[in-house]
């Protein structure tokens, strides 16, 4: 008996190939990248899609190597959050010159500057 409704096609799912590809249509090619596509991360452990997990040696690229998923920090972030995102460098916010205090006693005597990525619209 002749089928009606043809067979639907073999189901592949590559979610590495699909996010790369979401990047190479969509981000600069600024930085040539590792053939890696991270999903998550613990401590100073990250895990691609595939289940495959790395022990994370580039972190510090650009910014602090705190680790992945840290409780601690979550739970800062989030309290943070509930009072200011983002404040600009145009007005003085307490957590801002106590953290450029800290610097300055940690690193020796002078003054700090805390550099802030610019948001689009800013």
């Amino acid at each position: 008996m002749r089928d009606i409704i043809s067979a639907p096609p073999a189901v592949v799912h590559n979610e590495a190939q699909a996010i790369q590809e979401l990047f190479r249509k969509n981000v600069l090619p600024t930085y040539s990248r590792f053939d890696v596509v991270l999903k998550r991360g613990e401590g100073s452990q990250v895990w691609d899609v595939n289940g495959k997990r790395y022990l994370d040696l580039g972190g510090g690229i650009a910014v602090c190597a705190l680790g992945h998923a840290n409780a601690e920090i979550t739970q800062v972030l989030i309290e943070q959050s509930r009072q200011l995102g983002h404040v600009s460098n145009l007005y003085y916010h307490e957590a801002q010159g106590r953290l450029a205090q800290e610097l300055v006693r940690l690193i020796g005597p002078g003054k700090s500057f805390l550099l802030q990525q610019r948001r689009r619209g800013q």
